[in-house]
């Protein structure tokens, strides 16, 4: 039992019609096939509603038309101004009801009165020649707003052809853009057709991904990167724009003692990602915020991903298990960093912190830091919790590193068991597939990772100790991909992590051949050479 709430999108009649009734049953199965027998609930009927002419015209008036006392950003106060133009001059003989309806998510005061505005010299800076003074007699008496509805009473002397304008506060905008973006406007019995509102100035699909969800295992806090990604609904201009971030309040962002920062910005306008020059931004943290500017001509341009990766302080491993708080990122056109100057504002649900593992060392056997070449990679981690049978350890590795057998997918290259202290063997040798599914903790990291489940029935142990063997990304990972992160899983729940930071990749020219073009081929004769290669990033001179 419960009261439930259907939404769907439907299509009125052509033309005006009388209300009809809607009936609501339940079945146990599909009422295509469902016999009566299969009815759980009696079904009931309610009223429908009247079909009636459309007005001629109605429009949520845009801000650059001269309305007055907008603000676009999620969550925040506005002014909204509408505008329409009736079919037929409402009937004569007292006060006409005006309903305003708009999107989920808008919410206007329980007592709106005193944010109703019809006179159009305060309507807009400059009243449009096109729009009609309201009514004299038109007074609004009454204003109750239930959500994202508003009921209004009015006087009369409003006409036919005429385009009337009045402007409404919300008590608060919606989070996000509403899936179905429509107002519709009603005055007397006579509604308008739906007709769109606005975009809600805030990131297109922002989030917000550590590289481990990990306390600091030390008695110091441990500085790791956190990426942002994001896409922009308005340009952040360059020079002189602002990305400013927030985050909870147990973590810190590292920062000199002047307040500058390190910050990464990129890009995915080619594959690999854009990274931005450092020279071409400042970082600095300010009251706990870390402020980004744009110090080029190169602006936050829209539609494309964009990924903003900073350093920040851990808390302590006493203070694991903290809630995951939300992130807050904000862009503005230059400074000041006030609501004159804003642009996108976005919160962003945060990450849960879990206890720090007491032990990860990855080595680089072979020294090879060449983009695609093999490796062999040497690791031992210590978990802080003994590993029993049944639990799960995961080593992700940097994007685009691979650990998988050549030739048998799923089959962790070369691998071998380096037995630590008293455990003299492990039953059973790790998986190392690539897009692995290990966890909802795993996101955004690497395309590849190894995973071992124990075995082991006798004992209880901490470390694990292991050589296997890969090849190198083909291309240099952004700071916040270029990270080994352990896990260690126990019932599906993460009981223990802890990440360190991988070697550079030396980006390598791909398909590299060398030939003789010209007909000369004798020792000492001159003659015509040609390259091929394939390049893994834009370059500017060879």
């Amino acid at each position: 039992a419960g009261l439930y709430r259907l939404e769907l999108i439907a299509e009125n009649p052509k033309s005006p019609a009388p209300a009809g009734v809607w009936n609501f049953a339940s079945y146990r199965a599909s009422v295509r096939t469902a016999s009566p027998t299969d009815r759980i609930d009696k079904d009931i009927n309610v009223p429908g509603f009247d079909v009636a002419e459309p007005m001629q015209e109605a429009k949520m008036v845009p801000w650059h038309s001269g309305a007055q006392g907008r603000v676009d950003r999620p969550l925040e106060r506005n002014h909204l101004t509408f505008a329409f133009k009736l079919l037929a001059a409402p009937a004569s003989g007292g006060d006409a009801e005006l309903l305003v309806h708009g999107p989920d998510g808008f919410a206007f005061d329980d007592y709106c009165l005193g944010q109703v505005e019809t006179n159009i010299s305060l309507v807009f800076a400059t009243p449009p020649s096109a729009y009609s003074d309201w009514p004299a007699a038109g007074i609004v008496t009454y204003c109750r707003g239930e959500g994202p509805k508003a009921r209004l009473l009015v006087g009369s002397g409003f006409e036919a052809d005429e385009t009337y304008s009045f402007r409404i506060g919300v008590k608060h905008n919606p989070l996000r853009t509403a899936k179905l973006n429509f107002w519709t406007i009603e005055l007397g019995g006579e509604p308008s057709s739906p007709f769109p509102g606005f975009e809600v100035w805030t990131f297109y699909d922002p989030m917000v991904a550590p590289v481990a969800f990990a306390g600091s295992p030390s008695k110091t806090n441990e500085v790791r990167p956190v990426s942002v990604q994001f896409r922009v609904h308005n340009v952040v201009p360059a020079p002189g724009g602002v990305l400013r971030l927030q985050g909870p309040s147990h973590l810190k962002f590292q920062s000199a003692d002047d307040g500058s920062c390190d910050a990464e910005l990129a890009t995915e306008s080619t594959e690999p990602a854009t990274v931005w020059d450092p020279n071409e931004l400042r970082c600095n943290v300010s009251d706990g915020a870390l402020e980004l500017e744009l110090l080029s001509n190169r602006s936050v341009l829209r539609w494309r991903v964009h990924h903003l990766t900073v350093q920040v302080k851990f808390p302590k491993a006493e203070l694991a298990h903290a809630e995951a708080g939300e992130w807050r990122l904000q862009s503005f056109r230059q400074s000041p960093l006030d609501d004159g100057n804003a642009l996108d504002d976005a919160v962003m649900e945060g990450f849960p912190l879990v206890k720090g593992m007491t032990k990860l060392t990855i080595s680089n056997v072979m020294d090879e830091t060449r983009s695609s070449f093999p490796i062999q990679v040497q690791a031992g981690l210590q978990t802080s919790e003994s590993i029993l049978h049944g639990d799960t350890v995961v080593l992700v590795g940097p994007q685009g590193l691979s650990l998988e057998h050549p030739n048998s997918p799923g089959v962790c290259g070369g691998f071998d068991w380096v037995t630590p202290g008293n455990l003299s063997s492990y039953e059973g040798d790790p998986l190392c597939p690539c897009n692995p599914s290990h966890g909802d903790f795993i996101n955004d990291i690497a395309d590849c990772a190894l995973s071992w489940r124990s075995n082991v029935t006798d004992m209880a142990f901490s470390e694990l100790q292991f050589a296997v063997r890969g090849a190198n990304s083909d291309k240099k990972p952004r700071i916040a991909r270029n990270y080994w992160v352990a896990q260690h899983w126990r019932d599906g729940a993460l009981l223990a992590t802890r990440s360190v930071e991988s070697w550079p990749i030396r980006p390598q020219l791909q398909s590299l051949t060398v030939t003789v073009a010209g007909e000369r081929r004798a020792a000492g004769a001159a003659t015509s050479l040609r390259v091929e290669f394939e390049a893994v990033y834009p370059a500017g001179a060879l």
